[in-house]
């Protein structure tokens, strides 16, 4: 599961540091010698709420520093790490408005902004002859976000985005909403900007709709691939037939 890939990947990078490991950075030994890193782990379950008691708790614990994931808990995050003076290290947070110093003055990433991605994305669209799309983003900050950034560089690119829609999460009957706005605005490239976790349940709504298949083009933002789609599907063989 990609949680548990992050974690092992955290724990590897502790583990480095600590015993000054080279086999991934080559001056591991003497870029941070004599640096001891306790790792304290909490699951946010990507929610605002588990995520301060985290952060409460790994204050309580005395962390130096901390590291977190999506930008919806990197926003909470960054904004308590702002006014305790603790650094934070975004791994998921690629709202463009972290790169704000004056509000997230301790926060740093090692992903890019996805105002970058939504830069980029018209012209690689209009590269495949295509000029009119749909767009249907998760109704979270990242999403959001890249959906703004998105219809702002598609119009100075030419590209036009006929509709633009979103789902909430929790929320089942808002993919059946959101899907048919796509449906009425007869457009069949579609981007899709959300997370793994709501994914199959939006693509088998949009199966039932008639939205996929050899006439429609669906690209996923970063954070969904078809593995996810499928691995995390309650009907493996039906979410199948999508790819």
């Amino acid at each position: 599961a990609p949680g548990a890939q992050f974690v092992c990947a955290f724990l590897l990078a502790v583990r480095h540091v600590s015993e000054g490991i080279t086999s991934i950075v080559p001056t591991m030994d003497t870029l941070v010698p004599n640096t001891t890193l306790t790792p304290l782990l909490y699951d946010s379950h990507f929610t605002p709420t588990l995520s301060i008691a985290g952060y409460r708790e790994a204050r309580g614990h005395g962390a130096h520093a901390l590291v977190t994931g999506r930008s919806s808990i990197t926003e909470y995050m960054g904004t308590l790490g702002a006014l305790d003076r603790l650094p934070i290290c975004s791994y998921w947070g690629t709202d463009p408005a972290f790169a704000n110093k004056l509000r997230f003055p301790y926060l740093s990433r090692t992903i890019p902004s996805t105002a970058q991605a939504a830069a980029a994305m018209p012209g690689m669209l209009r590269s495949f002859g295509w000029n009119a799309i749909g767009v249907i983003a998760l109704n979270d900050p990242y999403a959001s976000g890249f959906a703004a950034e998105l219809r702002e560089s598609a119009a100075t690119a030419g590209l036009g985005i006929v509709v633009s829609t979103s789902y909430d999460e929790l929320d089942t009957s808002s993919y059946v909403v959101a899907l048919r706005a796509l449906c009425e605005a007869q457009v069949n490239i579609f981007v899709h900007i959300g997370l793994f976790f709501s994914a199959p349940g939006l693509f088998d709504q949009a199966q039932t709709l008639g939205l996929t298949g050899s006439n429609y083009v669906w690209i996923n933002s970063e954070y969904v691939t078809w593995g996810d789609v499928l691995r995390l599907s309650a009907d493996q063989a039906r979410s199948a037939g999508i790819m």
